[in-house]
């Protein structure tokens, strides 16, 4: 029953859904679908069960359609009431088997509906086509009627028409006289003019010649010349019009020959007396210019036309004597061969009238090298001269004149020589001169763009060399107006330059569109240039800052003894305090540049942000490398821009592949201090301020100064290796417009992205490694302090001669221990290590004090030869442990890394105090305690399991073989029990060392026993630091 139900109520959705449709259905779409389907009806349908654009389907479902739906297709379409394959027994029996009455009685309901409304449709439909077909009707009849009505019009229009063409005809012949006069009329005026112009050409002319336009006026001269060489003899007027343009022509020669051959440099003395070397410019081939220089020579009557010749207006000027001289040269070449032309005559028309194409070019583009040049330098000395002004005001990094005269150049080439009318016959004739020509013209203007951008860029370095290199704000503000400026000039440069190279792209220029894109992309790289100085400038300014600023104050206050009354976290907290203010130097330099609210940003002027982006980066990433070697310099590690020493790579062990990986990043981390050094080229602004902070380190402090100077540099350098990156890119994303768009995004901090400046990781394991480095030196220093204080007397005690045993550990033994102590608390206040691996040994009730043996059975015979055997053993068991690290290597910061390295060093630095004495009986035997009261104190101070104490113990017992090589009673070598006949016991190294710890724990505060144990109830660890 349930089933049924839900068949039901699908039926009823179906229903209620269709129903909706025909009732919410404005009568407009649903008088549009009844025309549609009654035109399928009519002309059939390829698509029967198409479904309407708005995803509506236009027929009327079936009921039971929904429970049809996981049927096959053809079923479906059978009970469908629009489908062509309709089947109304399916539909029926679909209808009397899935609903119940009152469904059914609905959809008859809604069945009779829709065909009441479907036929009274169709009537409408019917109607208003045979209304249509009626109108069609009448149409058709009419168009008979009104054909036989424009009959009549079409033949009285044709009478008409006739009548008209006969006036016309009558026209037209009555004109024909007429127009033959006014054609001749109009010819006569053509002479006329032509006449007006033979009779005033010599003063149109003049007037050219005097207004420099000497290609127009070769052009009018010669074309004249046709004229008047055919009729001049038969005319007197003809004739002295002749002479009198031959008179100015042949002046007009001599003139823009002796103006072309001074322009190009064929005199000694320049143009305004100023000395000039002879030019070569390649014109086709080499030394073209060479005979017309010789023979430009004759041009000159005397020297004082030549003085009166002063520098062209414009490059126009140049090329319309070139120009002229050529039309001049081709003309003569078109009337004489080259067998006619006398290489001898001297006078003007024979030198200019035997100069080539090539000469030609050549004199033209040296007198452009000369005038272009001249412009260079008077620029050159308006630099000079408003160095004293205001550099703001009066800044030009370029003449604006030079870039138009270049293109005008480029332009007016090809109108001069590749017009028709200069061109010759025989020039035309050579199919490769057009690819010469461009060839010329484009090593040309390469050639002059460079020449300019080279004196751009002198002048850009002239003015930035004058940027101040101090730190003082004020200065700074003034430098960072001035490089606004400069780099306003150098957009307006790039303007210029895409401007010219829009007009050098053109067709009539014909210079490569690659060769025009890399004059932008020249001029662009000086831009990039000089933000990359300016960036890098501002950051060698922070570094001098953090210097002068930061470090040198922290140091100087350590000297000064300002915190003597404080411990040694407070030391170690204002050295945190130096570095956050050194990393706020560095922010307000980001910000400084990158902040558009900044008066001097460079992010407020027209350069590319992304490239001023790029370059901080780079910077920032320098600066955080220089800062870690400045940290590890100033703890006592040679400082690498001194000199480049030779470096002994580390020897990993094959199986150690993993390390061998971490090795590799050390080293490029480490090679990228001296990548930057060789980068800078000059030295550094910081350098002198670093050594001035060296020396006053090496001559001020003390040792214990410098100690607490080393951890506190310790403590920089671990807290550098997690804020340095994390902070600067921090810096950097606030200053950026992407990264303020949003708050809320900035408040949840900094994400790692491809643009970190230590996506790599190497600036993190460059501070790791100037951790390892001042550490290291923290530990040699400290090693030798000890062992300095443990061997002072060493000559005199290994001497020492007693019929007694040793009673306890020697001062050395205490020495060590009390420097150890020292180290232990002082990585506790400074770190935050706990000051001790465990309480010491309850040596009180420690069973190896009193072996409690009667008498001594052991005989003595044995004993030399036990010597060479025990040492032999002992040595082929001895591991050979590293002492001081390489300079790449990593060390684990810990306190017991610390504390095994300085025991390490003073060790080995013990056995080496050793090999220079020889030892008697008592010594060697206060060597064996000495050697086991520090193993067993060990354990106090680094942790029982870990590796450094069991490398310490093989260490410490390498002492103890070597004072037995160097005894000279062989028989005391390698006992380890000594029998006391006056107390009547058996004792070893330990029960003497555990003996002794009893008795200095008995007297208390008075023994040696509270200088090297560390007592953590006895008082704070930060009082016991270093003062």
């Amino acid at each position: 029953m349930s089933d049924i139900e839900h068949f039901s109520q699908s039926s009823s959705d179906s229903e209620s859904d269709d129903e909706e449709f025909l009732l919410t259905s404005t009568d407009e779409t649903r008088e549009a679908m009844i025309r549609r389907k009654l035109l399928e009806s009519f002309y059939g349908s390829s698509d029967p069960d198409a479904v309407k654009s708005d995803g509506s389907n236009e027929s009327i479902q079936d009921p039971s359609q929904s429970i049809q739906e996981n049927k096959p297709k053809a079923k479906k379409e059978n009970a469908d009431l629009d489908s062509t394959h309709f089947n109304p027994s399916l539909y029926t029996s679909n209808l009397i088997h899935n609903c119940t009455t009152s469904h059914i009685l609905n959809d008859t309901h809604k069945l009779s509906q829709s065909i009441r409304q479907l036929d009274s449709s169709m009537q409408t439909l019917v109607y208003e086509n045979y209304s249509k077909f009626i109108s069609a009707t009448d149409a058709i009849r009419s168009i008979g009627q009104s054909v036989d009505v424009s009959n009549d019009g079409l033949e009285r229009l044709h009478e008409k028409m006739q009548v008209v063409e006969k006036n016309t005809q009558i026209l037209e012949t009555s004109l024909v006289d007429k127009r033959k006069q006014v054609v001749e009329k109009l010819k006569l005026k053509r002479l006329l003019n032509r006449l007006t112009r033979l009779v005033e050409l010599p003063v149109t002319l003049q007037g050219m010649k005097d207004r420099g336009e000497y290609r127009f006026l070769m052009r009018d001269y010669l074309d004249a010349m046709k004229i008047l060489t055919r009729h001049s003899d038969n005319f007197e007027s003809l004739k002295s019009i002749e002479a009198e343009c031959t008179v100015i022509a042949k002046d007009m020669m001599q003139e823009a020959g002796l103006k072309i051959w001074v322009w190009c440099g064929g005199n000694n003395l320049g143009v305004g007396g100023r000395m000039k070397d002879r030019r070569r410019t390649k014109a086709g081939k080499s030394g073209v210019l060479d005979t017309f220089w010789i023979k430009g020579g004759m041009l000159r009557a005397n020297g004082d036309k030549i003085l009166e010749i002063v520098s062209p207006e414009n490059v126009s000027k140049i090329y319309e004597s070139a120009g002229a001289i050529l039309m001049y040269a081709n003309s003569q070449r078109s009337q004489l061969d080259d067998n006619e032309m006398n290489p001898e005559d001297t006078s003007v028309e024979a030198v200019l009238g035997q100069v080539t194409e090539d000469e030609c070019k050549a004199m033209a583009l040296e007198s452009i090298n000369v005038y272009l040049e001249t412009i260079l330098e008077n620029h050159a000395v308006e630099i000079q001269s408003n160095k004293s002004k205001d550099r703001v005001k009066n800044l030009s990094l370029y003449p604006p004149e030079f870039l138009s005269n270049l293109l005008e150049a480029a332009s007016l080439y090809g109108i001069t020589f590749r017009s028709p009318f200069v061109r010759h016959e025989k020039m035309s004739n050579d199919g490769n001169w057009q690819k010469r020509d461009a060839n010329l013209l484009k090593e040309y203007i390469t050639m002059w763009f460079g020449l300019f951008l080279s004196h751009v860029k002198n002048v850009l370095l002239e003015n930035t060399l004058e940027v101040s290199n101090d730190t003082d704000e004020s200065k700074e503000e003034d430098d960072d107006e001035f490089f606004t400026a400069i780099s306003n000039e150098l957009m307006k440069l790039v303007r210029s330059v895409r401007e010219v190279a829009s007009g050098l792209a053109l067709p009539e220029i014909g210079i490569d569109m690659d060769v025009a894109s890399n004059l932008v992309e020249e001029a662009t790289g000086i831009t990039e240039s000089m933000v990359k100085t300016r960036v890098m400038q501002k950051f060698r300014l922070l570094r001098v800052r953090v210097v002068k600023e930061c470090l040198a104050p922290f140091v100087e206050g350590i000297a000064k003894n300002e915190l003597e009354e404080a411990r040694l976290t407070k030391i170690i907290q204002t050295a945190n305090v130096s570095l956050s203010d050194g990393l706020q130097y560095v922010d307000d330099t980001i910000r400084s540049i990158l902040c558009n609210d900044s008066g001097g940003s460079m992010s407020s002027t027209s350069l590319d942000p992304h490239m001023i982006e790029l370059s901080v980066r780079k910077n920032a990433r320098e600066f955080g490398f220089w800062l870690a070697s400045t940290l590890e310099t100033i703890g006592g590690c040679e400082y690498t821009r001194d000199k480049i020493t030779m470096d002994v790579k580390s020897i990993i062990p094959p199986e150690e592949g993993n390390k061998n990986d971490e090795h590799n990043k050390v080293l490029q981390a480490s090679s990228q201090d001296v990548e930057n050094f060789v980068k800078e080229g000059i030295e550094s602004l910081d350098l002198p301020h670093i050594k001035t902070l060296l020396e006053f380190v090496n001559e001020t402090l003390d040792d214990k100064q410098q100690d607490v100077l080393r951890l506190s540099l310790m403590e920089m350098s671990k807290v550098a290796q997690k804020v340095v990156s994390k902070n600067m890119n921090q810096s950097i994303s606030s200053c950026l417009e992407e990264s303020s768009k949003s708050k809320h995004e900035f408040l949840k901090g900094f994400k790692e992205e491809k643009d970190c400046i230590d996506s790599d990781g190497l600036l993190k394991l460059r501070f790791q490694l100037s951790l390892s480095r001042v550490t290291n030196i923290f530990c040699m220093v400290l090693g030798n302090d000890a062992v300095s204080m443990a061997c002072q007397d060493i000559a005199e005690s290994c001497s020492v001669e007693s019929e007694f045993f040793p009673h306890g550990p020697s001062d050395a033994a205490t020495r060590i221990l009390e420097v150890i102590k020292r180290v232990c608390v002082d990585c506790a206040s400074a770190f935050g290590f706990e000051s001790m691996a465990s309480e010491v040994p309850d040596f009180e009730n420690d069973y190896r004090q009193d072996l409690n043996m009667v008498g001594h059975t052991s005989s003595v015979g044995g004993n030399v030869a036990m010597k060479g055997l025990s040492l032999d053993v002992a040595r082929i068991f001895t591991q050979k442990i590293q002492v001081y690290n390489h300079h790449h290597d990593l060390i684990v910061f810990s306190r017991d890394s610390i504390v095994s390295l300085m025991l390490t060093i003073a060790a080995k630095a013990w056995i080496e105090q050793i090999r220079q004495n020889s030892f008697s009986t008592f010594a060697y035997r206060q060597i064996q305690v000495d050697i086991e009261f520090l193993k067993y104190m060990l354990p106090h101070y680094l942790t029982d399991d870990s590796n450094e104490i069991e490398n310490l113990q093989k260490t410490l017992d390498e002492i103890v073989l070597t004072a037995g090589d160097r005894c000279i009673d062989v028989e005391c070598v390698g006992v380890n029990e000594y029998y006391d006949e006056a107390m009547n016991k058996v004792m070893s190294p330990l029960s003497i060392a555990l003996g002794w710890l009893k008795e200095e724990d008995a007297a208390g505060g008075r023994g040696a026993l509270n200088q090297i144990v560390i007592r953590s109830d006895s008082r704070d660890i930060s009082d016991e630091g270093t003062e």
